[in-house]
């Protein structure tokens, strides 16, 4: 038996395998974690982060955003930071975690 079926006696158990990628590995300011099961995923959850940082007009997120937008300059060099924060994240770990749902 599950460990988890114990708690979820009359539910069935979902997993969920996630990677965690920082802010700041995906090229931001901070330590906001995001949990993503694609790269795409995880670019997207990045991006809607990098707009509310920039309408709060957050120093720190507005000079990480500065660098990135000197890399758009060049579409190699763009591509090539693209590709090694998709290696990054391919290259982390999974981290799983298990949910009761209703059947």
């Amino acid at each position: 038996m599950h460990m988890l079926a114990a708690l979820c006696e009359h539910e069935s158990i979902l997993e969920n395998h996630t990677i965690i990628m920082g802010c700041e590995q995906s090229g931001g300011a901070c330590d906001l974690e995001f949990r993503a099961e694609t790269f795409e995923e995880m670019s997207e959850f990045s991006k809607q982060h990098g707009l509310e940082m920039r309408q709060k007009q957050d120093v720190a997120h507005l000079e990480a955003m500065k660098k990135v937008g000197e890399l758009m300059k060049s579409p190699e060099d763009m591509n090539a930071w693209f590709e090694s924060r998709r290696q990054e994240f391919e290259a982390l770990p999974e981290s799983g975690y298990l949910l009761c749902s209703s059947r």
